[in-house]
């Protein structure tokens, strides 16, 4: 299967769920602009959740750009990928009736670690095939990617997992903000090479 394919698949899957997620947003009742604002718990998780997939598509862009050619096992880790993507419009949309729920706090943390967990071993699988085929330079340049640091940094990683619980046992309402932390600062920070990548023109 040609890259383009995958992409485009890519592409589609992750329109349908930006779509589902505007579509949570519920037209007022009342005409008086404070309606508006009884959704604002919602807002903010789709805020978050919308930074989510936007940063994350950006970097799968770069991704992709270092297949040659996609086999079974790359097809599969980036549907697996997708599959808790999926869940993201259900986790938001539960997080937002009540950002200081534990459960639907729970769930979403749940959803954003599977989907960290597929999205690593996305790039561990692409890494895998570029070896087989002495791709080098591909190698480097997803071992190089900022996320990439992070996810395989065993302290770094320790720290936020414990951070995590602690705010899930003590603080629900607090631990989407380990979720900005991580879009903002880490799979928001991008290196060159990323941005030459996909460079449109």
């Amino acid at each position: 299967m040609k890259v383009s394919r995958l992409e485009a698949f890519t592409d589609g899957v992750l329109v349908i769920i930006f779509t589902i997620m505007i579509l949570e947003f519920k037209i007022p009742n009342s005409s008086h602009i404070t309606a508006i604002f009884k959704q604002f718990p919602y807002f903010i998780s789709y805020t978050i959740g919308w930074l989510f997939i936007g940063e994350a598509w950006y970097n799968n862009l770069f991704i992709l750009s270092n297949v040659k050619k996609v086999t079974h096992k790359i097809f599969f880790m980036n549907g697996l990928w997708l599959f808790t993507t999926s869940f993201l419009p259900l986790a938001t949309a539960w997080i937002g009736k009540d950002l200081s729920a534990q459960g639907p706090e729970i769930f979403y943390a749940v959803v954003f670690l599977l989907w960290t967990l597929t999205f690593f071993l996305l790039i561990q699988t692409i890494i895998s095939d570029n070896k087989k085929m002495g791709r080098n330079e591909q190698i480097k340049n997803l071992k190089g990617m900022r996320i990439y640091k992070y996810l395989t940094n065993p302290l770094a990683m320790s720290v936020q997992i414990i951070v995590w619980i602690l705010l899930l046992v003590f603080a629900p309402q607090f631990q989407l903000i380990v979720m900005v932390w991580q879009i903002m600062f880490v799979a928001g920070r991008t290196n060159t090479e990323i941005d030459h990548t996909n460079r449109v023109f």
